[in-house]
């Protein structure tokens, strides 16, 4: 077959690969096109199309493609913002801003406004543009889409932590239009100035609330599957699914709109061709799939019209006038339309990993399937094919994004998704929907919905169980995903395509064997992990043992600083056993991320000062684990780890300081190069440090964060560092001080923060260093 007949057989497939070149270069290439360059190239494919030179046309309109995607992703990244834009706001004063609310997210105690902001109130009332993420603390999920609000807010630019393998907070929130946040840390501080719940809006919180009667956690679970809200969803609960792999069903996708999909068109096609005039006089094939676009666009309204589901929705409503117009078998062209108006509505989909769990699963589908011809010879050898499919087509994925593996997801996947899905869902929609009638009439339903989400989550739990049911990994590097998929392609043509297909399907396999034993660097690495207001430090020692000091946290309920971020530095950097794990002091921003690595990592043994009760909860998760635990002192031998010293210079034996001053302070000493973990003493640890014969260091972290309270100009001067390392939140007004910067400056040592310049790497061979910075 020609070139060109591929082409125009499946043509939005073949258009979909300049797309997304375009999307991925001008993601990560800063070079700036002018917005018109693609309308020229544009103007000549359809001038060419009309002279019948097709040939020449279509790379016209695939490099015009490439340049609309590449344009519309700087302007994605870094828009033009006009002078009104709530932007320029943002690193300033507290301000008092309105707008109407267009989307709320319930979050356990807190609530997520996105406002559209259309005025601003200074000196005077002026207006505005621009879209926010408000996050309004102690509130009482009273806020509903479509009203007016005033708020009082401090405006901040979104920021990534800035450690290597961190989550691209900013990126997420731009591909959501959003360029600024704001905290309000009370309710009052949000008020009702108009509007109100619209129709639609009212008809959701009517099912909320009749939804309220069902007893959690399955609560939690019934609003997201009907509403889309999962801020209800309990952390144990969310754990479960992601633990079996199931965690899809939670977000209203195309799982879900499919389920809804063909529920109705088979329960219309049913009664059709029960009606013998409408199948004598039309197709009702074609009239069913027209007439089930009305059910999901309500469903996909009542479930909050979120991304997933706006993308669940386009595919399905394409896919429902595909069967209409009676091309419903060019399946591939049909993800691939999807995709391209996707995509050029919003580029920087591509990035988010709801996007390509989703498309990745269905062309993995497609992929082994496509041709088959007839049925399978039961429905369960059906789901049990389908569920390995999606499984190995989205395993790289997961473990790019979540460094999560469920062993067992193929197996929860075959009874989860049809009692869940196909079972409970449809009952929990119509309970929804008769509850804005008669309750009494809802219950009924519910209750059949109710129970097969029991039975589901009954099998997960049964599942979950299990050891090793879920395993925290490493991902894979670019060249291994590559190749995996390449191989992927290959084992999914093997039946047709025999030797040649099988050839493709090696690459993967020759490359891990390939992969080298990994062998210590012979150098000591000390990272500084960017956590916001807290402290982290991994120390990678020449002998390839490796030890954690502290772990971050301060974040309240919500956000797991382990999860979030330590976990996935320490996979980026290969880790997965820790040998020392140290608390310096039990408080809140230096040990609430340890929690996660005690119960996802393998820990060699524990080390803390044995002081303060905050400490005996991470203690009982270690005594699980029969992880070895140790308070140490001054009075500890140094340790020695493939040559380089560690001693204990604080606190003394006996001593029964607690708190900042009870910390442990830390000295490593590599040949010439010395580096001194203080945790947060204050000024007093400080001169005792002194008084007993503190030496001079090369590298200093310093301590509490840069607060007034440490780093005595008689301490600096005493030490005499070379370079001074801060780890600090961003735009925290506390730390550092102005002060302490201004006295580490007048001893001339170089400054390092982590709130600027993300994670901090001091690498060094004994003899000499270098200071590597993430941003």
């Amino acid at each position: 077959m020609a070139p060109l007949e591929v082409f125009l057989r499946r043509p939005f497939l073949f258009l979909l690969f300049p797309c997304v070149a375009g999307v991925v270069l001008g993601r990560y290439l800063g070079y700036e096109i002018p917005h018109w360059s693609y309308l020229p190239f544009l103007l000549l494919a359809f001038l060419l199309s009309f002279l019948k030179r097709p040939e020449i046309s279509i790379p016209f309109l695939a490099f015009s493609l490439f340049l609309l995607a590449y344009g519309g992703t700087r302007d994605a990244i870094d828009p033009p913002f006009p002078e009104d834009h709530i932007i320029h706001l943002a690193g300033g004063d507290y301000t008092i801003l309105e707008g109407k609310v267009y989307r709320v997210e319930e979050f356990l105690t807190k609530e997520r406004l996105y406002i559209d902001v259309d005025r601003v109130l200074l000196e005077e009332e002026r207006p505005a543009t621009g879209r926010l993420l408000l996050t309004v603390g102690g509130g009482d999920n009273s806020f509903s889409v479509g009203q007016r609000v005033r708020f009082r807010a401090k405006l901040r630019r979104p920021r990534n932590f800035g450690n290597p393998g961190g989550f691209d907070y900013e990126g997420y929130l731009a591909s959501k239009g959003i360029y600024v946040t704001a905290y309000a840390g009370e309710r009052g501080w949000v008020v009702p100035v108009g509007g109100g719940d619209s129709f639609l809006e009212g008809i959701r919180k009517d099912i909320g609330l009749f939804i309220d009667r069902v007893d959690p956690p399955l609560r939690g679970v019934v609003k997201a599957l009907v509403l889309g809200e999962r801020g209800e969803v309990e952390r144990d609960t969310r754990d479960l699914f992601i633990r079996t792999g199931t965690a899809h069903l939670l977000a209203i996708s195309g799982l879900h709109v499919g389920i809804i999909a063909s529920t109705f068109y088979g329960l219309l096609l049913f009664f059709f061709k029960r009606w013998e005039y409408l199948l004598l006089s039309l197709d009702v094939k074609r009239l069913s799939a027209l007439l089930t676009i009305p059910p999901v666009v309500f469903y996909s309204l009542i479930g909050g019209l979120s991304i997933p589901t706006q993308r669940a929705l386009i595919f399905t409503i394409v896919f429902l006038l595909a069967v209409f117009s009676q091309r419903e078998r060019d399946y591939w062209n049909l993800l691939s339309f999807a995709a391209l108006i996707l995509l050029l509505l919003n580029p920087l989909l591509l990035f988010q990993v709801s996007f390509q769990l989703s498309f990745v699963a269905v062309a993995s589908i497609l992929l082994f399937f496509h041709h088959r011809k007839g049925g399978f010879r039961g429905w369960l050898r059906d789901l049990l094919l389908i569920s390995l499919v999606t499984f190995a087509g989205t395993a790289p994925l997961l473990l790019y994004h979540f460094h999560r593996l469920s062993t067992i997801g193929v197996v929860a996947n075959i009874l989860a998704v049809p009692l869940i899905g196909f079972l409970s869902l449809p009952f929990l929609l119509l309970a929804g929907l008769l509850s804005l009638v008669s309750y009494g009439l809802a219950s009924y339903p519910l209750l059949i919905g109710v129970f097969w989400l029991k039975m589901g989550m009954m099998w997960l739990s049964f599942l979950s169980s299990f050891p090793f049911s879920s395993l925290y990994l490493p991902s894979l590097s670019l060249t291994g995903m590559v190749l995996y998929y390449i191989s992927f392609i290959g084992i999914s043509g093997i039946r047709r395509y025999g030797r040649m297909a099988l050839l493709l399907s090696m690459p993967f396999v020759f490359w891990l064997l390939s992969l080298p034993i990994s062998t210590p660097e012979r150098v000591l690495r000390v990272t500084f992990i960017s956590v916001g207001p807290g402290d982290a430090t991994l120390i990678e020692f020449p002998n390839g043992e490796v030890m954690l000091v502290d772990g971050g946290g301060g974040f309240g309920k919500g956000f797991d600083i382990g999860e979030r971020v330590i976990g996935p530095f320490l996979l980026e950097r290969g880790v997965k056993r820790i040998d020392y794990m140290v608390l310096t002091h039990p408080q809140r921003d230096h040990m609430e991320g340890l929690f996660f690595v005690a119960k996802n990592f393998e820990i060699g043994r524990f080390l803390w000062n044995g002081r303060g009760l905050q400490g005996e909860g991470l203690l009982s998760v270690l005594r699980e684990r029969e992880v070895p635990v140790m308070e140490i002192d001054s009075s500890m031998p140094p340790l020695w780890l493939g040559g380089v010293r560690i001693e204990v210079l604080h606190p003394g034996p006996g001593s029964l300081l607690e708190g900042r001053d009870g910390s442990l302070v830390l000295r490593l000493d590599f040949g010439k190069v010395s580096i001194l973990l203080p945790g947060d003493i204050g000024e007093g640890v400080e001169r005792s440090l002194l008084q007993r014969g503190l030496q001079e260091v090369t590298i200093l972290k310093v301590p509490g964060h840069g607060a007034i309270s440490s780093s005595s100009p008689p301490f600096i001067r005493a030490i005499s560092p070379e370079v001074a390392i801060i780890s600090a939140g961003h735009n925290d007004p506390f730390h550092p001080h102005s002060e302490v910067l201004r006295r580490y400056r007048n001893e001339g040592v170089r400054l390092y923060r982590t709130d600027r310049d993300g994670a901090i790497t001091v690498v060094t061979d004994g003899r000499g260093y270098t200071v590597k910075t993430f941003r």
